[in-house]
């Protein structure tokens, strides 16, 4: 399992939002159930869409992350992961 965060304002807010996700399918379901895709301010998302990539490979003491890993869709940052997700 991965660990998701989404971007927020600062990391404590962010942590709040932390879920675990077993796939890009589980990810995409997470990402559509957030509030602007779920109330209809923008379309669903889909896979193409989606790009998880590193970003910090490095432990992240504040967190106990060893790595974090950047998820943006269509090209926006949304949030962050602790690994690779496939």
């Amino acid at each position: 399992m991965t660990k998701f965060r989404y971007h927020r304002g600062s990391l404590c807010e962010a942590m709040k939002t932390e879920c675990e996700v077993a796939d890009m399918d589980e990810l995409l379901e997470v990402l559509n159930a957030s509030p602007m895709v779920a109330r209809g301010y923008m379309p669903r998302i889909l896979r193409y869409e989606v790009l998880v990539k590193p970003y910090h490979m490095k432990p992240d003491d504040r967190i106990d992350w060893d790595e974090t890993w950047i998820v943006t869709v269509d090209g926006s940052v949304w949030g962050f992961t602790d690994g690779a997700v496939l």
